[in-house]
């Protein structure tokens, strides 16, 4: 797959300078301004939304309108989970032990980070 032709839908960077980036053709890009960015994983059956990369581990969870949120670690699904509505962004709290996923219906939907398990 040639990475020139593919567009950003969202983008998450760590405090190290790494970046991810979701696609409008639902890949993850992982890479930094100083060295080249690599198709890390193909990761949604549609839409991809949102991405947010945990504070201080390799992780990341991804969301998108196949109402499907998921954890990673590199390549490796750490959990998933189906939600009612399709996500639209994903934010992981400061301490990274919750993530809060908006939703297109306005709702707010909180995850613990360690297991996908709905917690408001």
């Amino acid at each position: 797959m040639n990475i020139s032709k593919l567009f950003s839908r969202s983008l998450a960077q760590k405090h190290d300078g790494h970046l991810y980036m979701g696609t409008t053709l639902n890949c993850i890009l992982e890479g930094s301004l100083q060295r080249k960015i690599n198709l890390l994983v193909w990761c949604h059956s549609k839409k991809l939304y949102a991405v947010a990369v945990h504070p201080d581990d390799m992780a990341f969870v991804t969301a998108g309108h196949d109402r499907v949120v998921a954890k990673w670690r590199k390549q490796k699904v750490l959990w998933k989970l189906s939600i009612q509505t399709e996500a639209v962004c994903a934010s992981y709290h400061p301490s990274s032990a919750t993530v809060a996923i908006g939703t297109i219906d306005g709702h707010a939907i909180i995850l613990n980070a360690e297991s996908g398990a709905h917690i408001w």
